[in-house]
């Protein structure tokens, strides 16, 4: 019997010396790996950010991510080592009661020891994590004081304006403050995952754009804004069918929604639903001023899609006007309003109205190209020649589109048009 307790107790500190090491591996491998996680987390923009001239707290945007990523880490290891070592230290114990469950030896003392030794390290451990977390609380009090600073001096206009260099400055900083205020377990509001998802916009990142949109109308559902930008954000990505039913869900929401209803009609006309996108340009003239000019010159095209050419012609007049009233450049609106003239078979007016873009812009290739075509349409060989080889210096997809045009098809096999357009 004494032989038999000899060799438990060797046994036990051999067993001991075994599992030791590797509690102490298994925790350092822990360790490494979780803090490999969260510095390379693809998500997080934590790396050398701009410096941005809006802050103000003392704590900067890089100490604050960086410090709560640090603490973050800390806290996750903490748990990671409390799973870790509390399923080494089970696992002992049952290995340690079998074994001295059939060698008959004082089995309940031993596991008095490891439940005494087992809560004397949880007790350091949910210590350290305490003192972990109000850390984190700090920063991320820190880190809300910021953000209300960022959302008084952050405006965010229509997606149809470019934003400035100041604002996209600011945009940065607001999205890097969103991140860490989520990295943190703050709340955020509709409005700051609505900045976030402009700044996504002019980056190019449409389908993060598209995110950070659907997230802000999660938490507001009436956001007529955030409908709106999501129906754009469509657009850009060619997703036509969804981009229309957020504009009409905008709508909806707000009917007085200038901008949505001409969103709606560009949208319509893409999808060559050209009554439906006049009415909706025709509904936003009626509602802002702001987005006449534009709507109007949308339609003139709706127009021209359904053979509406008197219409459009007079389409054309409004938008010239409206330019020239507001001193925006009009040369594109005279040229479409030749072109008009030209389906009208009305040449010399159409010369004219050509003639009245070039006088706006010298080099306008295709003001030059579609005089031409008129010329070639009166039989007039030699202004037709001249516009043309005009139109091909300053551009020469003009040779392949000569060839392809109807106007000219009367001088496709001229020598000298084969001269030119070689």
């Amino acid at each position: 019997m004494v032989n038999i307790m000899s060799k438990g107790r060797r046994f036990l500190i051999l067993l001991l010396l075994i599992v030791s090491p590797l509690v102490c591996t298994s925790w350092a491998q822990e360790n490494d790996t979780v803090i490999t996680n969260l510095s390379s987390s693809p998500d997080t923009v934590i790396t050398n950010p701009p410096s941005s001239p809006i802050a103000k707290s003392e704590v900067s945007q890089v100490d604050i991510l960086g410090e709560s990523q640090r603490n973050l880490g800390r806290s996750i290891n903490i748990l990671n080592i409390v799973a870790t070592s509390m399923g080494v230290l089970v696992g002992l114990l049952a290995i340690i009661i079998g074994v001295f469950g059939v060698l008959g030896w004082q089995k309940l003392e031993l596991e008095s020891r490891i439940r005494e030794e087992a809560n004397k390290q949880w007790g350091e451990i949910r210590e350290k994590a305490e003192k972990d977390l109000e850390d984190i609380k700090g920063i991320r009090e820190k880190a809300e004081n910021e953000m209300k600073n960022l959302r008084q001096e952050t405006e965010v206009p229509s997606l149809s304006e470019m934003p400035s260099a100041e604002l996209k400055g600011k945009l940065d900083e607001f999205s890097r403050m969103s991140e860490t205020l989520e990295i943190l377990g703050a709340s955020l509001k509709p409005e700051d995952y609505f900045n976030r998802g402009y700044n996504l916009y002019y980056k190019g990142k449409y389908e993060l754009a598209l995110e950070a949109y659907n997230k802000a109308i999660e938490l507001r559902q009436d956001y007529a804004w955030a409908w709106n930008n999501k129906g754009l954000t469509f657009s850009k990505l060619d997703l036509y069918k969804e981009a229309l039913e957020a504009f009409e869900k905008a709508i909806e929401l707000n009917p007085g929604y200038a901008n949505a209803w001409h969103r709606k009609g560009l949208t319509l006309y893409k999808l060559k639903q050209h009554e439906k996108a006049l009415e909706a340009f025709d509904k936003a003239i009626e509602l802002e001023s702001d987005f006449v000019a534009n709507a109007w010159y949308r339609k003139s095209f709706a127009l021209r899609r359904l053979g509406r050419h008197e219409e459009e012609l007079k389409s054309w007049d409004t938008v010239i006007r409206l330019k020239q009233d507001s001193g925006q450049d009009s040369a594109n609106a005279w040229l479409n309003k030749g072109f008009a003239l030209h389906k009208l078979r009305q040449y010399k007016e159409a010369i004219k109205s050509l003639d009245k873009a070039l006088e706006l812009d010298p080099d306008y290739a295709d003001a030059l190209f579609n005089k031409g075509c008129v010329y070639a349409r009166m039989g007039d060989r030699e202004n037709a020649f001249k516009n043309l080889l005009e139109a091909i210096e300053l551009d020469a997809k003009y040779k392949e589109e000569a060839k392809k045009d109807e106007a000219f098809k009367n001088l496709w096999d001229d020598e000298d048009f084969k001269g030119i357009t070689r």
